[in-house]
């Protein structure tokens, strides 16, 4: 998809989503205060919804969140990426569904050691049974 067809994406987001004018597409829009942090996900949520592309936390940089130009510079670098086949190329992880690339979370188990279930005595952090049993 072409840039310029994002960026009118993007602004259609602004107006339709978050009921804010959209900015010119070169405005900073963290110097200008636009959006706050919850602004900010919705937007980039919704991006991923309405253009169908996954942006990955890992692959985000703040300076890439700046302007509707660069978040629409960001959008068809993942789409390139994942057209070419592999998103963890272009930084992010694999993603299994819509809009997990921003809001899902990993689903690794926690390094906390498993507690004892009613607090009936110390639990052996190796196996996660009560110590003793």
């Amino acid at each position: 998809m072409p840039e310029a067809e994002i960026v009118e994406r993007i602004e259609r987001i602004f107006s339709d989503t978050l009921s804010i004018a959209p900015p010119a597409p070169d405005v900073d829009m963290i110097e200008a205060a636009l959006l706050d942090s919850l602004g900010l996900v919705t937007l980039l949520f919704e991006v991923e919804q309405e253009i169908g592309v996954q942006l990955p936390l890992e692959a985000l940089e703040i300076d890439d969140l700046r302007s509707v130009q660069r978040i629409a510079q960001l959008v068809a670098r993942m789409q390139g990426s994942e057209q070419g086949g592999n998103s963890k190329e272009a930084g992010g992880r694999a993603s299994s569904g819509a809009g997990d690339g921003l809001v899902g979370a990993d689903t690794e188990k926690s390094n906390k050691a498993p507690t004892g279930g009613a607090g009936d005595g110390p639990v052996d952090s190796d196996t996660g049974e009560e110590a003793g049993t």
